[in-house]
């Protein structure tokens, strides 16, 4: 692998701007027992050398309840865990450097009119590298 050097999609002619989602969650994909629809794997974007390569598997557990989402990953493969089961292996995942980001967004349209309680929320209690 390259030496990496730090670099945030400043150069428009690289292309390196390709994702492991680690997680996403969106509040119309938790199932009535304690499941969710857990996103994960590669997203490909404007990167044309990486594959698209994710999927949303449902996986038991309450979303709201503390967890740990991982991945692990090399030049061959990425292999993403939720409190250390494996629930996706992705070939091929990006090999530069990339950022952490950890966000948290509100989707009006998906309400269902009776959800103004409802309030996006998210806690992180620690991001090890």
């Amino acid at each position: 692998m390259r030496e990496a050097q730090p670099r945030f999609e400043d150069d428009p002619e690289q292309l390196e701007c390709g994702e492991l989602c680690v997680v996403e969650v969106f509040g119309k994909d938790l199932g009535p027992e304690p499941s969710a629809e857990v996103g994960v794997g590669i997203k490909a974007f404007r990167d044309p050398a990486l594959r698209q390569d994710f999927d949303a598997p449902r996986v038991p557990i309450d979303v709201a309840d503390p967890h740990t989402y991982a991945v692990d990953w090399d030049a061959a493969e990425a292999v993403l865990t939720v409190d250390g089961e494996v629930v996706r292996r992705c070939p091929g995942p990006p090999t530069y450097p990339m950022q952490v980001m950890v966000a948290v967004f509100d989707f009006p349209e998906w309400s269902t009119g009776d959800d103004d309680h409802l309030v996006p929320a998210l806690t992180v209690e620690w991001i090890r590298e």
